[in-house]
């Protein structure tokens, strides 16, 4: 059966309509990383961070999963770990005698005799 121009025309719609729903869901899921970077974690975070259900899953996604399955698990461990980050970092905060700036100043740090290594370095002593 030949497409007529109209029944052709309400094809291309269809597609639009198809293209824009999958925009909208690559938008949503951006949406969802962005909000969860800048959510701060809670005691739970812990406990997510260190699900072994959930790491079990993520070895068995890594084994016979895709490339996108990877990468999904991938960065809901970073979001997880991000979180649990942020809920440590306040609770440090909380601490007495606890600080929220780091300076690391008081000069540059200088061999005594050569005898000290200052780094590590790729040469042979």
């Amino acid at each position: 059966m030949a497409r007529t121009p109209r029944r052709r025309g309400w094809l291309e719609w269809i597609e639009r309509g198809e293209r824009a729903h999958e925009m909208y869901e690559d938008g949503e899921y951006i949406r969802d990383r962005v909000e969860a970077g800048t959510t701060t974690g809670d005691a739970s975070s812990v406990d997510e961070a260190g699900d072994v259900g959930h790491i079990r899953e993520g070895v068995i996604v890594v084994v016979v999963g895709d490339t996108s399955d990877r990468v999904g698990f991938i960065t809901e461990m970073q979001e997880n770990f991000n979180e649990m980050l942020e809920y440590a970092t306040s609770v440090l905060d909380t601490l007495p005698g606890g600080s929220d700036t780091y300076d690391p100043g008081g000069g540059v740090a200088v061999p005594s005799g050569g005898g000290q290594l200052l780094g590590g370095s790729g040469r042979s002593y």
